[in-house]
């Protein structure tokens, strides 16, 4: 439900748009109208271009951005006009530390990361963010904020080369906390975007022996990674990512099959291949729809999209 906004505060504030005032007094203005309507998109706007037209203490303003984001840390326009006064400013210094005490109320505070990326492109300022990423992913692994966050640095900075190696050893990284907490469906998400995007067919192969070699014995419990894990996790083959992964690859076979045979020096022919991963593929499916019973119909989806690749 929107805010009531106060009728003699507005009727002020269109009086002094229609005038075109730039003043202190219609500075004052915007900001009552935008505490009483944080996503006042009008209102932001107008305050931007009072602060050009003074020329007004820019660093001053953003102690007023910090105080308001105490309560409204979501509001979208909050984080549009800090962006305007960073570019202003042209410097992003005590960006970082200001956006970690956001994310230490809400570590998921989708315009607060989005923000970041555009400091980390617009600044060149990608040093160290993998390794801050890290540290997040130590204390909450779950977090697909910070996911997120890791695969647009591994995909965008200007400082990482995406090569094999880098690629190899993304997969590594997403699979030892695939290990740690095999229900977290964000892992397994990087994990397989990496994959679809990047992935070579050698990769694929590898990932399928990964997944086929795995066993109870892979996980890793809490106290070996000094992680805290809030739930109880299910075995790494309890886990319905697990059979799903194995169906993507098993997919990837099918659409790809002379890039496998090449591969693998020709030790398997085309119909062979074809037909054991669609074996495989009904074979899994059929234990998703166990599984995992709410996506049933996907699953029996899957398993009809065969007659068609």
């Amino acid at each position: 439900m929107l805010p009531i906004i106060d009728a003699e505060a507005m009727g002020y504030f269109r009086a002094i748009m229609r005038s075109n005032e730039k003043s202190a007094r219609a500075l004052e203005l915007t900001e009552e109208i935008i505490w009483l309507n944080p996503g006042h998109y009008t209102a932001w706007a107008y305050r931007l271009d009072i602060l050009k037209a003074l020329k007004l203490d820019l660093h001053q303003e953003l102690e007023f951005l910090n105080e308001f984001a105490l309560c409204n840390p979501k509001t979208y326009q909050l984080w549009h006009h800090r962006r305007e006064i960073i570019t202003l400013l042209g410097d992003p210094q005590g960006e970082f530390e200001f956006l970690e005490s956001v994310f230490k109320e809400d570590g998921k505070n989708f315009h607060a990361w989005a923000y970041r990326q555009w400091l980390l492109v617009a600044f060149d300022l990608w040093n160290g963010e993998l390794e801050f990423i890290e540290k997040i992913l130590e204390v909450d692994v779950r977090n697909n904020s910070v996911w997120n966050q890791r695969f647009f640095v591994v995909t965008r900075a200007s400082t990482i080369a995406l090569d094999q190696p880098t690629l190899a050893r993304e997969l590594e990284f997403a699979w030892s906390k695939i290990l740690l907490a095999p229900g977290n469906e964000s892992s397994w998400v990087y994990y397989r975007g990496l994959l679809e995007q990047f992935g070579t067919t050698d990769e694929w192969l590898a990932v399928e022996a990964q997944l086929k070699n795995a066993t109870k014995e892979d996980n890793i419990t809490p106290e070996d990674n000094g992680e805290l894990l809030k739930e109880p996790q299910p075995s790494l083959t309890g886990s319905r990512f697990y059979w799903e992964m194995l169906v993507d690859v098993h997919t990837y076979k099918i659409q790809h099959t002379d890039k496998v045979i090449a591969v693998l020096n020709g030790t398997i022919t085309t119909p062979d291949l074809t037909k054991q991963s669609r074996d495989e593929v009904q074979r899994l499916c059929a234990h998703l729809e166990e599984l995992d019973p709410v996506r049933k119909a996907y699953w029996t989806y899957r398993t009809d999209q065969l007659s068609v690749t």
